[in-house]
């Protein structure tokens, strides 16, 4: 769910969109709480009492940019195995292009809050579609594969930020690809057309989908 504040809260949100605009801007690490609290204008106190740290911000704006990613993609029609990689790609290629997004999202995975909250969304996310398509396994089916499959795409994460990682993203794509078909029992003897597939949609959308989707303008 997109994140929304009452009319009451808006010293909330003014601290909400400062941390927004900084970890855009300069990455988890590079962002303190007094940075947050300057940009914001809100006093000291009040965004100790909005938010109890930097952690508990990074939370909410990771989780309200993965509702948007995953809103961002319901609309298409596509295979089940196609749609299942898909957001899964779209994690990756950020990651893989490096700076700030593939700060932010290694940092995203040191959360269990932010990995539990993924689990979620992205179980409602297969299960629906693959349910409006017919495809009869339960919801607990699902969130077993889907804790596999977003256990692989974080370990490649991991790998490819930590350890100078040289492999391709359609490599990674390929093997998270692979994870799905297994874990969803959606057998394919393509495997690369769907690649092909994803990468097509992950190189188009990544070009346009960007931080200013989710409500962050640069400063001019």
């Amino acid at each position: 769910m997109t994140v929304t504040f009452s009319k009451g809260e808006e010293a909330k949100k003014r601290v909400y969109d400062a941390a927004l605009a900084l970890f855009f801007e300069q990455g988890y690490d590079a962002t303190t709480m007094r940075q947050i609290v300057q940009r914001s204008g809100v006093l000291n106190g009040s965004v100790y009492h909005a938010y109890k740290n930097k952690d508990a911000i990074f939370e909410l704006v990771f989780n309200d940019v993965m509702d948007k990613l995953f809103e961002n993609f319901r609309p298409m029609e596509l295979d089940v195995l196609t749609y299942s990689v898909v957001p899964l790609g779209y994690e990756l290629k950020f990651a893989f292009d490096g700076g700030v997004n593939a700060d932010l999202l290694y940092h995203a995975n040191r959360s269990w809050v932010i990995f539990n909250n993924l689990v979620d969304r992205m179980v409602e996310y297969v299960f629906h579609y693959a349910d409006a398509k017919g495809w009869p396994f339960s919801k607990d089916r699902v969130r077993r594969g889907v804790v596999t499959v977003l256990g692989a795409t974080r370990a490649l994460i991991d790998e490819y930020v930590c350890a100078d990682s040289e492999m391709p993203l359609r490599e990674a794509v390929k093997q998270i690809a692979t994870f799905c078909s297994v874990m969803f029992l959606v057998p394919t003897a393509d495997i690369d057309g769907v690649v092909e597939n994803v990468m097509d949609i992950i190189e188009d959308r990544g070009e346009r989908f960007s931080a200013i989707d989710f409500g962050y303008s640069p400063k001019e």
